[in-house]
């Protein structure tokens, strides 16, 4: 029998405009916890009020079975009653694709999950489209649908108000103490009373269900994220980070997705009913990655007491990752993500393959492949150490811009390759990314421009790596490789305070990079005798450690290529000779150590 039907895609827009809205952290909590709802709980309920089956569940392990067991999210083929049939195909935060077998079941559920953000979540954005009907038969046909419907909504955004307009600040009314929205009521907190919007009230009601949620988020050591934000909104902290994480392709992966299966090879890859389920289990297991890298990663930030660690997610779902930490250890936190990330992907068949599909595997070594190291998908991250006072909005787009300038490593060594981009800031404000890494160009000298800097850096094993794209990766790796040196020892060199070198001799070096590569090596020449375990001083410091290519130098020299346009400058670096050192680099998390 021919069955046809219809996609529904609803989806959250302007989700960090919505989330970074003041500077309180509660505030962003609750409004993570708000549109994470209304890609879960909105539509899952939605959709249980048309079929009759229970779908929603706040455990995450829960509601994942519910939407892969086949009596509670029957397949759509396998309705009969066109008024009731309904299969979800993805549910998670801020997104849902559904499967209708009538379009006014599709327009009841936009309606009502449309309805209820309105209601409960003032200031959200939500769309919904209902795709055109199709014969539910082919995966050729489903994947063109799956794309259309995407492609529908996003030619629906522009024709529909800001929700800005919702608000109306005429006539003059009481201004929200946080938002400058007008103040819709009070809210007590501790001992203080403030004016709050309707969008404040309505996040600050999800603190509550939030705190429950960041209890299952426990590591191997039983620590939790913070469940009191307390902590956090006092500035107990020396430092704050706000981490930002995204997949690499991930995008181009759902919509070439049909392409890949077909690369792959899965079974029955031609029928739309193989295609809907690798869609449903690739989702997943791609969230499941993400949370399950994510709890990894904790534990390397500091215990903060009560078994709580200065950790507060605010996006953690799909491919994507936006945290709040506790800036000592950020960093680390975020190359163990990437790595985790790396590693948990690559062991899930089903992303396995469609990750090699993607990004192709042909270039990988016959050690590789036999390590079963031949595919995962890779992500991308940028942390902006500030100091606690920072304007939130403003930490977040510095990392974001983090994010974007690691993502030129995609471009120039694969789109396999995980990398990260940091910056610790100073400043009390300006954090336009570019205007800062201008100050680590010292210009031309000698026909060489040298910079003092040589971020982003590689997180992917080499051997994952094309050979002709290794000569650049080697000089920015994270972690040490056969015959190279990684950042990570590189900060562990310079931040002991027992051993190492001394605090003043770092100084030293650091204002002699500055004066050029020439002066910089000579200083290097002046106390290298003194302060080198190689030359007989056991507490001393392994000064290959300090490059890549382990020599006792401080900078790596490199041929630029033609096409390789760094977020940092403006000039296109056509058939320029460049030198760099890890020093200043190392030096911002050595000291970010210390302080832990």
């Amino acid at each position: 029998m021919t069955t046809i039907v219809h996609l529904v895609l609803i989806e959250t827009a302007g989700n960090q405009n919505y989330i970074f809205a003041t500077n309180r952290l509660r505030e962003q909590v609750g409004a993570s916890e708000i549109i994470r709802r209304i890609g879960t709980q909105y539509v899952l309920e939605a959709v249980s009020a048309k079929t009759g089956q229970p779908l929603y569940d706040e455990d995450r392990e829960r509601l994942a079975a519910n939407l892969l067991d086949p009596n509670k999210n029957p397949p759509i083929d396998q309705q009969l009653d066109p008024a009731t049939a309904v299969e979800v195909m993805l549910a998670t935060s801020g997104k849902a694709l559904l499967l209708v077998r009538d379009r006014t079941v599709g327009e009841g559920i936009v309606k009502t999950v449309t309805c209820r953000s309105l209601k409960n979540a003032p200031g959200a954005v939500v769309y919904g489209a209902v795709g055109d009907p199709f014969t539910f038969d082919r995966a050729d046909v489903l994947h063109c649908q799956v794309r259309k419907v995407h492609e529908e909504l996003e030619a629906l955004r522009p024709t529909l108000p800001a929700p800005q307009a919702r608000f109306p600040l005429l006539p003059v009314m009481q201004p929200c103490s946080s938002s400058g929205l007008p103040a819709a009521g009070t809210k007590t907190i501790g001992t203080d009373t403030y004016e709050c919007s309707s969008p404040v009230l309505a996040k600050l009601a999800q603190i509550d269900p939030a705190r429950d949620r960041l209890g299952l988020l426990e590591d191997s050591k039983g620590c939790t994220p913070f469940r009191s934000l307390d902590k956090l909104e006092r500035f107990e902290c020396d430092w704050l980070a706000y981490v930002h994480a995204d997949g690499n392709g991930l995008g181009s992966i759902f919509l070439n997705f049909q392409k890949h299966r077909k690369k792959a090879k899965r079974d029955d890859v031609d029928k739309a009913r193989s295609y809907v389920e690798d869609y449903k289990r690739f989702s997943l297991n791609l969230d499941n990655c993400t949370f399950a890298a994510a709890r990894v990663a904790m534990e390397v930030l500091p215990d903060a007491g009560a078994k709580q660690r200065a950790f507060v997610p605010l996006i953690l779902g799909g491919d994507d990752l936006t945290v709040v930490c506790d800036g000592s250890a950020a960093v680390s936190f975020a190359a163990t993500y990437l790595q985790e990330f790396e590693r948990l992907t690559g062991e899930n068949n089903l992303l396995s393959a469609i990750a090699k599909a993607a990004n192709g595997a042909s270039h990988l070594s016959a050690i590789a492949k036999a390590a079963n190291s031949s595919s995962h998908l890779s992500a991308c991250a940028g942390v902006a150490v500030v100091k606690p006072h920072f304007p939130a909005h403003r930490a977040y787009e510095l990392a974001e811009a983090l994010t974007k300038s690691a993502k030129t490593v995609k471009t120039l060594v694969g789109p396999g390759c995980s990398a990260l981009d940091y910056h610790v800031h100073f400043d009390s404000s300006g954090a336009d990314l570019r205007v800062l890494r201008a100050r680590y160009d010292l210009g031309k000298h000698n026909g060489r421009t040298t910079i003092l800097s040589a971020k982003p850096y590689v997180l992917t094993p080499l051997d994952k790596i094309k050979e002709e794209k290794r000569a650049w990766a080697k000089n920015r790796l994270w972690t040490a490789a056969d015959g190279c040196s990684g950042l990570d020892k590189a900060v562990e060199a310079l931040s002991g305070v027992t051993e190492g070198l001394p605090r003043n001799q770092q100084h030293y070096l650091r204002e002699g990079v500055f004066l050029g590569s020439d002066a910089g090596e000579g200083r290097l020449d002046q106390i290298r005798h003194r302060y080198g375990k190689n030359q007989g001083n056991p507490k001393g410091i392994r000064w290959e450690d300090l490059h890549p290519a382990q020599c006792e130098v401080l900078f790596f020299e490199e041929q630029e290529e033609e096409d390789c346009k760094a977020l940092e400058e403006t000039e296109t670096k056509k058939n320029r000779v460049s030198v760099r050192t890890w020093l200043l680099d190392a030096l911002e998390l050595a000291e970010l150590k210390r302080s832990t």
